[in-house]
Order: C-alpha cells, then structure tokens, then sequence
C-alpha cells in the first residue's frame, strides 16, 4: 500500500455496543470530526439522508454508502463527482470494510473490534489504505488522508454516547484528571485517551477557547487564581504537567528563556494549587530526553543525569534538570522521546527528508516512541499511582522515578530516513554536511539538533509500568503512518 493510517484506541464499552454504533451510519458523523455524511444508498442511487440511526439495520456485503469527508472544498468536490463507497468485508461484531473505488485504484477503511484484555472494554481500530495514483503520500490526501482523524477522540465520543448511566456514575467517583498544558498534539491525545478509558479530565490552558469535547479552564501559569477550584475535586486529582511549547522551532536563547519560564513557573503554580487539594492521586511530570553530540556517548537510563554529555541543543541539560529538580517528591518524571504519529507536528518534515533522498553526513542513533505507547506508559503511571494512593491514603512514588518512554528497539537515523521513505533497496542518497543541513534549518526557523544529533536510549517503561509497547519497532510504527 502506498497510503496507509493504522490507529487503536480502548473504549470503555462493550464491543456490541460499539458495533452497533459503527453499522448505523449516520452515527459516524457524530462521533468523528472527519466525516461531514454519512447515508446508505438505495438501488436507484437514492442517498437515504432521512433515514432515522438504527433503522436501516446493519450494514451488510455490497451495502453501498455515501461518504463525505468533512472538508469543505475537497469534500463537497467529492459529494459531486465521486460514486457511493460500498462494503467490501463483514465479521459480525469484530470487523468490516467499506472501499471507495478511485481513478485506477481504491480507499479502504476496514474497523476491527477486540475485547480488552481486563474485560472492561473494546480496543478499536481503525486502518486507512490507498492504492493507485491517490494513494501517494500527496495523493492520499484527496481522500485517505482527510479520513484519518484522531482516533482516541472518536473513543473518547463514544464513550460519552454509549456507556451506561453507571458507568458515567462511576467515572465521577474516579480522581478527575488535570492536565496542564494540555492543548498541543500530545496533550489533546492524552486528554481523548483517556476520556475514551472513562476519565474526567479538565485542561489548564492560556487560551480562552471553549466548547470542545474536553473541558477548560483558563489559568495565567504563573499565580494561583479560580482555576485551582478544579484541585477540590471530592474525589480527589491527578496531574499530568505538560507545560512549555514543544521544541521544534529554533532554540534561541530568547526561545529557551521563554520555555524556561513558561515551565518553571506553572510548575511551581500547580505545587501550590496542590496544597489546597483534598486529595492528589497522582502526578505525572513530562520531561524529555537529554539530545547529544556526542556520537560514542553511552547508552541513556533511566538514571542518567540530563547533563550527562555534550548537549545538541545549548541550554537543554539546565532547562531540564532545574525542570526535574521542581517535580513533586512523588511525581513521576517521563522522560519523552521524539513521538512518532500520525498528524504529529515535525513528522512532516522528516517524511520529507526521507522522500527527498538527501541524508545528512552524521547518522546518530534515534531514540522515539509511538504516540499510543507514550499514552499507554503515562496512562499506566497514573492508574498504578492512584491504586497505590487509594491504599496508602497519600501520593506514592513508583518503583523508579524516572521513567524512560523510548520505544526498546532505538534506530539509526539513516535506517529511519529509509523505512520512512519506503526505498525499496539502497536507493540514490545524497549526502549533505551537517553544517549545511544545520544553516539550512536555521533559515526554515527549525531546530537542526532535534535531526543531527540524537541518544540511544534504554526504556525501563515495560518494567515500572507494565507491557506498553504495540509498537516497539520502528518498521511496525512507520507502517501506521506512512
């Protein structure tokens, strides 16, 4: 395939009732934000708009269906020119398909539906395929990409229509999960992760913007203001500090005195709004990996000190440990690799280093994690914390403090740049010095040490957390975003 999106998410419903859900269509442009219709087709090419959800019954083999991406000029070109998709597959209450035949190929959208391993609930898959002169990583786009919206806020939707009036009762007598900083990719993927799981989560952010699926409240970062009304939840809180905009752009000093700032601050805010708290559950605090250029540096633990070695972007290591040094006693500190994902800010770009052949004259090592494991790890840390708490009456730390969210298997920037670009063998490469890759990112206003130097990590996730990783290699990661 030369397009093709895979995402899981777990829901806290039962399959039946999600499967339910997924055969009546005009139920998919409720829950997700890429659909803007979604109605049978009857045998004369009538488009069944007025159809009531749940009356045509299931969806069934050679059912045709009118699907209408949600964007505006694309999707209205489509409702015009494009014929009905129709339904290719079907497994009762585990999985089925619907393809929509293109110019000298096709898009395929086939969901699939397992039982959670605890029994509580139904992961979901979603995965997006296009062949033909569409299916390019451009092409894909005219319709296989604009499909491919985020999943856990799909669940997260789901969850909220399906699940039993018990079952919301019972997620208000769990710890209401707080979420500073929460509004950037990772934040809003937690934030749907977690709502979909059951969870009540708010988001402190700077931004007045309402109305989304998940809650707001406005606080400056800096002073203790109504905002902390949120830490007097009766059933007590779980922080989760993502605060600080995500480096991508240049790292100017001005850039760092700004991310300095912004994080030491709110750190030091959210401690205070703590105190006043009736009960904190847990504390997760999102840190980072520490980049060097040191080539023959060794390997990166869960016990290395972020000044370990010569560091790749000029004033990281302070940034970072005088970060760490503000976490709670208890928290536990993430330390994040580059995430990989669909729609993940930066992807882009390295894609488009790959497509491109050119390859910088330095290949460090690549250290980076799936989007749903990082979730999975800071989900798991949270739910172990608040087991713990609810035993011990206070917030308890983890067997480890840090802990190291880095896929196991870390890479080869080349090997990446190759998986990514899809070479079938060797390929025509062009090498470029790193000092002109590094002039050249300057001038886009990025940060050329986020791709010209690295650190090979040594999770320990699996060991303080549990079994994280769906995708520990990076060739079972590329193909979900490729």
């Amino acid at each position: 395939m030369t397009f093709q999106r895979v995402q899981q998410v777990r829901v806290a419903v039962p399959r039946e009732a999600v499967w339910g859900a997924l055969m009546t269509p005009d139920v998919w442009p409720v829950v997700d934000d890429a659909i803007q219709r979604c109605a049978p087709v009857a045998e004369d090419g009538t488009v069944l708009d007025d159809v009531a959800a749940g009356e045509t019954g299931d969806l069934t083999v050679g059912q045709r269906i009118m699907v209408v991406p949600r964007a505006v000029a694309r999707g209205t070109v489509h409702a015009l020119t494009a014929p009905p998709a129709r339904v290719v597959e079907m497994h009762e209450g585990l999985r089925f398909a619907w393809q929509q035949d293109q110019p000298g190929g096709f898009t395929k959208v086939t969901w699939s539906l397992i039982d959670s391993a605890d029994g509580r609930g139904t992961v979901v898959e979603r995965r997006i395929e296009a062949e033909g002169p569409l299916g390019s990583a451009a092409g894909g786009a005219a319709f296989g990409g604009l499909l491919d919206s985020d999943l856990s806020k799909v669940g997260a939707r789901l969850f909220e229509m399906l699940a039993e009036p018990a079952d919301h009762n019972a997620s208000r007598e769990l710890p209401l999960v707080v979420i500073a900083g929460g509004t950037g990719f990772l934040g809003n993927r937690l934030a749907h992760t977690l709502m979909s799981r059951g969870r009540r989560v708010v988001v402190l952010s700077r931004s007045r913007r309402t109305g989304g699926l998940v809650p707001r409240r406005q606080w400056d970062g800096v002073s203790v203001g109504e905002w902390a009304e949120v830490f007097a939840d009766p059933a007590g809180v779980s922080v989760v500090n993502m605060v600080g905009p995500r480096m991508f752009k240049k790292a100017t000093a001005a850039k760092m005195a700004e991310l300095r700032v912004a994080r030491l601050t709110a750190a030091r805010a959210l401690a205070q709004a703590a105190q006043k708290a009736r009960r904190v559950t847990g504390w997760v605090h999102a840190s980072a990996l520490a980049l060097t250029t040191d080539v023959d540096a060794p390997a990166y633990t869960a016990q290395t000190a972020p000044d370990w070695a010569p560091e790749a972007v000029p004033g990281m290591a302070a940034l970072l440990r005088e970060w760490e040094n503000d976490a709670p006693e208890n928290a536990v500190v993430v330390r994040t690799a580059p995430v990989l994902g669909s729609g993940m800010p930066g992807l882009a770009g390295l894609k488009a280093v790959a497509a491109s052949h050119v390859r910088p004259s330095v290949d460090p090592w690549l250290s980076w994690i799936h989007v749903e494991d990082w979730a999975r790890i800071v989900v798991h840390a949270l739910l172990m914390q608040e087991e713990q708490t609810a035993d011990a009456g206070a917030l308890q730390a983890l067997n480890d403090r840090v802990v190291v969210a880095a896929a196991p298997e870390p890479i080869r920037l080349s090997e990446a740049l190759r998986l990514l670009g899809s070479e079938p063998g060797g390929g025509v490469r062009l090498p470029v010095p790193a000092g002109v890759m590094r002039a050249a990112g300057g001038l886009a206003g990025l940060e050329p040490g986020l791709l010209l130097h690295g650190v090979k990590a040594e999770t320990n996730a699996v060991e303080v957390v549990g079994p994280v990783f769906e995708y520990p290699d990076f060739e079972r990661a590329a193909a979900t975003f490729r």
